[in-house]
Protein backbone atom coordinates (compact mmCIF):
# COMPACT_ATOMS: atom_id res chain seq x y z
CA UNK A 1 0.00 0.00 0.00
CA UNK A 2 1.42 3.38 -1.05
CA UNK A 3 1.09 5.75 1.88
CA UNK A 4 -0.97 8.93 1.50
CA UNK A 5 0.92 11.62 3.39
CA UNK A 6 -0.79 14.37 5.37
CA UNK A 7 0.50 17.86 4.59
CA UNK A 8 -1.98 20.25 6.17
CA UNK A 9 -5.07 20.69 8.33
CA UNK A 10 -7.85 23.08 7.27
CA UNK A 11 -10.81 24.00 9.46
CA UNK A 12 -13.79 25.30 7.52
CA UNK A 13 -16.12 27.09 9.89
CA UNK A 14 -19.36 29.03 9.95
CA UNK A 15 -18.25 30.56 13.27
CA UNK A 16 -14.88 32.24 12.57
CA UNK A 17 -14.98 34.64 15.53
CA UNK A 18 -15.47 31.73 17.91
CA UNK A 19 -13.06 29.30 16.23
CA UNK A 20 -10.13 31.62 15.43
CA UNK A 21 -8.53 31.48 18.90
CA UNK A 22 -8.94 27.71 19.02
CA UNK A 23 -7.11 27.40 15.70
CA UNK A 24 -4.23 29.45 17.09
CA UNK A 25 -4.01 27.11 20.08
CA UNK A 26 -4.11 24.15 17.74
CA UNK A 27 -1.22 25.60 15.70
CA UNK A 28 0.90 25.91 18.84
CA UNK A 29 0.37 22.23 19.65
CA UNK A 30 1.55 21.15 16.19
CA UNK A 31 5.13 22.28 16.97
CA UNK A 32 5.69 23.13 13.33
CA UNK A 33 4.98 19.56 12.22
CA UNK A 34 1.75 20.45 10.40
CA UNK A 35 0.28 23.55 8.81
CA UNK A 36 -3.08 24.53 10.32
CA UNK A 37 -5.35 27.13 8.70
CA UNK A 38 -9.02 27.97 8.57
CA UNK A 39 -11.53 29.24 6.04
CA UNK A 40 -14.87 30.85 6.64
CA UNK A 41 -17.83 29.16 5.02
CA UNK A 42 -18.33 32.12 2.69
CA UNK A 43 -14.67 31.99 1.63
CA UNK A 44 -14.95 28.30 1.12
CA UNK A 45 -17.66 28.82 -1.47
CA UNK A 46 -15.36 31.11 -3.50
CA UNK A 47 -11.80 29.96 -2.96
CA UNK A 48 -10.10 26.98 -4.51
CA UNK A 49 -9.52 24.17 -2.06
CA UNK A 50 -5.97 23.02 -1.27
CA UNK A 51 -4.91 19.56 -2.48
CA UNK A 52 -7.69 17.42 -1.04
CA UNK A 53 -5.63 14.22 -1.25
CA UNK A 54 -3.14 15.49 1.34
CA UNK A 55 -5.40 17.64 3.54
CA UNK A 56 -7.48 16.79 6.60
CA UNK A 57 -10.56 19.02 6.81
CA UNK A 58 -12.56 19.80 9.94
CA UNK A 59 -16.09 21.06 9.20
CA UNK A 60 -18.65 22.46 11.65
CA UNK A 61 -21.67 22.48 9.33
CA UNK A 62 -23.47 19.69 7.53
CA UNK A 63 -23.52 21.67 4.29
CA UNK A 64 -19.73 21.96 4.30
CA UNK A 65 -19.36 18.26 5.10
CA UNK A 66 -21.53 17.39 2.11
CA UNK A 67 -19.56 19.60 -0.26
CA UNK A 68 -16.23 18.21 0.90
CA UNK A 69 -17.40 14.65 0.52
CA UNK A 70 -18.57 15.33 -3.03
CA UNK A 71 -15.00 16.30 -3.99
CA UNK A 72 -13.68 13.19 -2.18
CA UNK A 73 -11.94 15.18 0.53
CA UNK A 74 -10.97 13.65 3.86
CA UNK A 75 -13.25 15.33 6.37
CA UNK A 76 -14.21 14.97 10.01
CA UNK A 77 -16.85 16.85 11.94
CA UNK A 78 -16.07 19.62 14.41
CA UNK A 79 -18.60 20.00 17.23
CA UNK A 80 -18.55 22.98 19.60
CA UNK A 81 -20.91 25.04 21.72
CA UNK A 82 -21.94 27.30 18.82
CA UNK A 83 -23.17 24.48 16.55
CA UNK A 84 -24.91 22.26 19.10
CA UNK A 85 -27.88 20.53 17.55
CA UNK A 86 -26.40 20.65 14.06
CA UNK A 87 -26.39 17.08 12.67
CA UNK A 88 -22.78 16.33 11.63
CA UNK A 89 -23.66 12.86 10.44
CA UNK A 90 -22.08 13.03 7.01
CA UNK A 91 -18.76 11.89 8.47
CA UNK A 92 -17.82 8.90 10.60
CA UNK A 93 -15.74 10.93 13.07
CA UNK A 94 -16.75 14.04 15.01
CA UNK A 95 -14.39 15.89 17.37
CA UNK A 96 -14.66 18.65 19.93
CA UNK A 97 -11.91 20.62 21.72
CA UNK A 98 -9.69 20.55 18.64
CA UNK A 99 -7.36 22.99 20.37
CA UNK A 100 -6.27 20.09 22.58
CA UNK A 101 -5.31 17.78 19.71
CA UNK A 102 -1.61 17.01 19.33
CA UNK A 103 0.22 16.27 16.08
CA UNK A 104 0.13 12.56 17.01
CA UNK A 105 -3.65 12.80 17.46
CA UNK A 106 -4.03 14.40 14.04
CA UNK A 107 -1.93 11.74 12.31
CA UNK A 108 -3.98 9.05 14.06
CA UNK A 109 -7.21 10.63 12.78
CA UNK A 110 -5.67 10.88 9.29
CA UNK A 111 -4.87 7.18 9.26
CA UNK A 112 -8.40 6.37 10.38
CA UNK A 113 -10.16 8.41 7.69
CA UNK A 114 -7.76 7.36 4.90
CA UNK A 115 -7.80 3.69 5.87
CA UNK A 116 -4.05 3.54 6.41
CA UNK A 117 -2.47 1.41 9.12
CA UNK A 118 -0.91 3.05 12.16
CA UNK A 119 2.54 1.94 13.26
CA UNK A 120 2.27 0.54 16.78
CA UNK A 121 5.71 -0.33 18.14
CA UNK A 122 9.18 -1.59 17.33
CA UNK A 123 11.39 -4.16 19.04
CA UNK A 124 14.92 -5.35 18.35
CA UNK A 125 13.84 -7.69 15.55
CA UNK A 126 10.22 -6.82 14.84
CA UNK A 127 7.83 -4.10 13.75
CA UNK A 128 4.17 -4.10 14.79
CA UNK A 129 1.54 -2.19 12.82
CA UNK A 130 -2.21 -2.28 12.34
CA UNK A 131 -3.45 -4.97 10.02
CA UNK A 132 -4.62 -4.10 6.52
CA UNK A 133 -6.99 -5.96 4.21
CA UNK A 134 -3.97 -6.51 1.94
CA UNK A 135 -2.36 -8.61 4.69
CA UNK A 136 -5.00 -11.31 4.32
CA UNK A 137 -3.26 -13.17 1.48
CA UNK A 138 -0.13 -13.55 3.62
CA UNK A 139 -2.22 -14.73 6.57
CA UNK A 140 -3.45 -17.63 4.44
CA UNK A 141 0.18 -18.60 3.82
CA UNK A 142 0.92 -18.49 7.56
CA UNK A 143 -2.19 -20.46 8.49
CA UNK A 144 -1.61 -23.12 5.84
CA UNK A 145 0.55 -25.07 8.31
CA UNK A 146 -1.61 -27.46 10.34
CA UNK A 147 0.41 -26.71 13.48
CA UNK A 148 -0.83 -23.12 13.38
CA UNK A 149 -4.52 -24.03 13.34
CA UNK A 150 -4.29 -27.01 15.68
CA UNK A 151 -5.05 -24.85 18.72
CA UNK A 152 -6.69 -21.79 17.21
CA UNK A 153 -9.53 -20.83 14.92
CA UNK A 154 -8.70 -20.95 11.21
CA UNK A 155 -9.40 -18.17 8.74
CA UNK A 156 -12.59 -18.17 6.68
CA UNK A 157 -12.57 -20.69 3.84
CA UNK A 158 -13.46 -17.90 1.43
CA UNK A 159 -10.75 -15.18 1.33
CA UNK A 160 -13.37 -12.57 0.44
CA UNK A 161 -15.15 -13.29 3.73
CA UNK A 162 -11.87 -12.90 5.58
CA UNK A 163 -11.18 -9.58 3.82
CA UNK A 164 -14.66 -8.34 4.72
CA UNK A 165 -14.09 -9.42 8.33
CA UNK A 166 -10.74 -7.62 8.47
CA UNK A 167 -12.29 -4.45 7.04
CA UNK A 168 -14.97 -4.59 9.74
CA UNK A 169 -12.34 -5.26 12.40
CA UNK A 170 -10.25 -2.27 11.32
CA UNK A 171 -13.29 0.01 11.37
CA UNK A 172 -14.94 -1.22 14.56
CA UNK A 173 -12.12 -2.46 16.79
CA UNK A 174 -9.20 -0.20 15.90
CA UNK A 175 -11.58 2.71 15.38
CA UNK A 176 -13.36 2.27 18.72
CA UNK A 177 -10.63 0.98 21.04
CA UNK A 178 -7.41 2.08 19.34
CA UNK A 179 -5.92 -1.38 19.92
CA UNK A 180 -6.57 -4.93 18.75
CA UNK A 181 -4.68 -7.78 17.11
CA UNK A 182 -1.94 -6.35 14.91
CA UNK A 183 0.43 -7.53 12.16
CA UNK A 184 3.98 -8.52 13.10
CA UNK A 185 6.79 -7.86 10.60
CA UNK A 186 10.39 -9.05 10.73
CA UNK A 187 12.72 -6.08 10.31
CA UNK A 188 15.48 -7.94 8.50
CA UNK A 189 13.31 -9.46 5.77
CA UNK A 190 10.45 -6.97 5.79
CA UNK A 191 8.01 -9.90 5.67
CA UNK A 192 4.94 -10.62 7.78
CA UNK A 193 5.80 -13.31 10.33
CA UNK A 194 2.69 -13.36 12.50
CA UNK A 195 -0.01 -11.54 14.41
CA UNK A 196 -0.21 -10.36 18.01
CA UNK A 197 -2.07 -7.89 20.18
CA UNK A 198 -4.73 -7.43 22.82
CA UNK A 199 -8.42 -7.29 21.97
CA UNK A 200 -11.74 -7.09 23.83
CA UNK A 201 -13.28 -10.46 24.73
CA UNK A 202 -17.04 -10.68 25.14
CA UNK A 203 -18.06 -11.22 28.74
CA UNK A 204 -14.67 -10.17 30.17
CA UNK A 205 -13.59 -6.90 31.71
CA UNK A 206 -9.97 -7.52 30.74
CA UNK A 207 -8.74 -7.53 27.14
CA UNK A 208 -7.23 -10.76 25.84
CA UNK A 209 -3.68 -11.28 24.61
CA UNK A 210 -3.49 -13.20 21.34
CA UNK A 211 -0.48 -14.20 19.25
CA UNK A 212 0.63 -16.42 16.42
CA UNK A 213 4.06 -16.67 14.80
CA UNK A 214 4.46 -18.56 11.53
CA UNK A 215 6.26 -21.89 11.78
CA UNK A 216 9.24 -20.70 9.73
CA UNK A 217 9.98 -17.99 12.32
CA UNK A 218 9.38 -19.98 15.48
CA UNK A 219 12.13 -20.81 17.98
CA UNK A 220 13.69 -17.38 17.49
CA UNK A 221 12.11 -15.86 20.59
CA UNK A 222 9.81 -13.68 18.48
CA UNK A 223 6.61 -14.58 20.34
CA UNK A 224 8.07 -13.58 23.71
CA UNK A 225 9.72 -10.48 22.26
CA UNK A 226 6.56 -9.13 20.66
CA UNK A 227 4.16 -10.09 23.47
CA UNK A 228 6.39 -8.53 26.13
CA UNK A 229 6.56 -5.31 24.11
CA UNK A 230 2.80 -5.28 23.54
CA UNK A 231 2.03 -5.70 27.24
CA UNK A 232 4.35 -2.82 28.10
CA UNK A 233 2.85 -0.70 25.32
CA UNK A 234 -0.85 -1.15 26.17
CA UNK A 235 -0.17 -0.43 29.84
CA UNK A 236 1.33 2.95 28.94
CA UNK A 237 -0.73 3.90 25.88
CA UNK A 238 -4.18 2.74 27.04
CA UNK A 239 -3.82 2.50 30.84
CA UNK A 240 -4.71 -1.20 30.67
CA UNK A 241 -3.78 -2.79 33.98
CA UNK A 242 -4.92 -6.42 33.57
CA UNK A 243 -4.81 -8.79 30.62
CA UNK A 244 -6.02 -12.36 30.17
CA UNK A 245 -4.87 -15.13 27.86
CA UNK A 246 -7.01 -18.14 26.95
CA UNK A 247 -4.93 -21.12 25.81
CA UNK A 248 -5.84 -24.66 24.76
CA UNK A 249 -4.98 -27.06 27.57
CA UNK A 250 -2.73 -29.11 25.28
CA UNK A 251 -0.82 -26.15 23.84
CA UNK A 252 2.26 -26.47 26.01
CA UNK A 253 4.29 -23.95 24.00
CA UNK A 254 1.75 -21.16 24.55
CA UNK A 255 1.22 -22.15 28.19
CA UNK A 256 4.99 -21.93 28.72
CA UNK A 257 5.07 -18.52 27.02
CA UNK A 258 2.29 -17.18 29.24
CA UNK A 259 4.17 -18.36 32.32
CA UNK A 260 7.38 -16.75 31.05
CA UNK A 261 5.47 -13.48 30.52
CA UNK A 262 4.33 -13.58 34.15
CA UNK A 263 0.73 -14.73 33.70
CA UNK A 264 -0.86 -16.80 36.48
CA UNK A 265 -3.40 -19.55 35.81
CA UNK A 266 -6.95 -18.88 37.01
CA UNK A 267 -9.95 -21.06 37.83
CA UNK A 268 -12.12 -19.20 35.32
CA UNK A 269 -13.22 -21.38 32.41
CA UNK A 270 -13.97 -19.12 29.46
CA UNK A 271 -13.76 -21.77 26.76
CA UNK A 272 -14.08 -25.55 26.81
CA UNK A 273 -10.73 -27.39 26.90
CA UNK A 274 -8.90 -24.12 27.48
CA UNK A 275 -7.17 -22.63 30.51
CA UNK A 276 -7.36 -18.98 31.52
CA UNK A 277 -4.34 -16.91 32.53
CA UNK A 278 -4.29 -13.44 34.09
CA UNK A 279 -1.52 -10.86 34.36
CA UNK A 280 -1.49 -7.59 36.28
CA UNK A 281 0.48 -5.00 34.31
Amino acid sequence: MQRKELERVVVITAFPDFVKDKIEQMKCRMNGVLSVTYLEDKQFQKDLLPDVQHTLFFADSRETEDILQKVHAYVVGYEHERNQGVPLSATEYVFSDIEDLSADDIFYVWNRVTGQPCDVLETEHLLVRETTVEDVDTFYELYRDSEITEYMEPLFLDPEEERAYQAMYIRNIYGLYGYGVWTVIEKESGGIVGRAGVAPREGCEEPELGFVIGREWQRKGYAYEVCKAILDYVKTAFSIDRVIAVVHQDNQASIGLCEKLGFAMEDRVLQENHVTFLKDL
